[in-house]
């Protein structure tokens, strides 16, 4: 079996039957041997939960996020492993106004984030919207 036949089969079987947002993309990496996943979204608040919800089926996850230099948005990055222990990353973005004063990044500058960093920013940005 082919390393993508083994990603697409770790894709499959960790995800399917789950109730998970629709994904936007699947990106299959062969090497390294990794599986992308974008959620699809429609605003930030949403965007920043749909990144959760998929991050909370896998083991292990660690995050990143950085302000892009030049598009000024937020990329938040969030990776584990299946229990099969297939690396998957979750990510997506934002636009940085929308969570300036919240996070305080300079352009091209990154840093580590857990989860409940990314939940309490979403809960923060539905405080700010209601």
């Amino acid at each position: 079996m082919s390393t993508l036949d083994k990603l697409m089969n770790a894709y499959r079987s960790h995800f399917a039957g789950r109730d998970l947002p629709e994904p936007s993309s699947v990106n299959f990496h062969v090497a390294p041997d990794r599986i992308d996943v974008q959620p699809f979204s429609t605003d930030d608040v949403t965007h920043l939960v749909n990144l959760l919800r998929w991050a909370q089926t896998l083991n292990g996850v660690t995050g990143r996020q950085w302000r892009t230099p030049g598009s000024d948005s937020l990329h938040i990055h969030l990776s584990g492993r299946t229990d099969s222990g297939t690396n998957v990353t979750v990510y997506g973005g934002i636009p940085y106004p929308h969570v300036d004063g919240l996070v305080r990044l300079a352009p091209g500058e990154s840093e580590s984030v857990t989860p409940d960093e990314v939940y309490l920013l979403a809960d923060l940005l539905q405080q700010d919207a209601a």
